[in-house]
């Protein structure tokens, strides 16, 4: 148990670094069509890299085609430098996982937002093509992705965490603030 606790401290002292060290240092390129959110911190950024299983790049558990969207991806840059993607290019506040797993170990270039301060700075995924190619792709798939799976939902998909299976089953078991359905009662009654 101890030398678990010791390998899940390691990987999250790893994680930070690479965090820490993945864009700290990186200029904004001009050829940035990245369209502006408005957030306070955001840099419109250009990467070019490999799509990369963090994980597996991370501690080395790799399992075939990044983990087939289990899994968290992000993109290795040419520089070495890790890329975290916490989302796509749409307003619905979603992963990037159904945009950048059809690109699992393949070279890219994307355009996006970095946002935050060094060392949590993530980047948001607004378009995607191979490297070599002029036509981008918009990142827009988990909509289609999330429709195709929870088809009865598919007028509710602006709120989705609302209908989401998963989403649901997680506050049956945890309650809303994660602490058991018990810990909520006394919140939900005085609403």
């Amino acid at each position: 148990m101890k030398r678990a606790v010791m390998s899940m401290r390691a990987l999250a002292c790893a994680a930070a670094l690479v965090l820490g060290l993945s864009t700290s240092g990186q200029a904004q390129p001009a050829a940035s069509e990245a369209t502006s959110w408005g957030l306070a911190t955001e840099q419109p950024m250009r990467l070019a890299g490999t799509v990369v299983d963090v994980l597996c790049t991370l501690a080395g558990d790799c399992p075939a085609a990044c983990g087939g969207g289990a899994r968290q991806l992000g993109i290795l840059g040419v520089d070495g430098r890790l890329v975290l993607v916490a989302k796509n290019g749409q307003p619905l506040f979603n992963g990037a996982v159904p945009d950048l797993l059809p690109y699992c170990a393949a070279a890219v270039e994307t355009d996006g937002l970095m946002v935050g301060e060094a060392p949590t700075r993530v980047y948001i995924l607004q378009r995607i093509r191979r490297a070599g190619e002029t036509a981008w792709r918009d990142t827009e798939r988990w909509t289609e992705v999330w429709i195709a799976a929870n088809p009865a939902h598919r007028e509710q998909v602006e709120e989705w965490y609302r209908h989401d299976p998963r989403v649901v089953r997680q506050i049956e078991r945890r309650g809303y603030f994660g602490l058991g359905p018990e810990a909520d009662a006394p919140f939900l009654r005085s609403q």
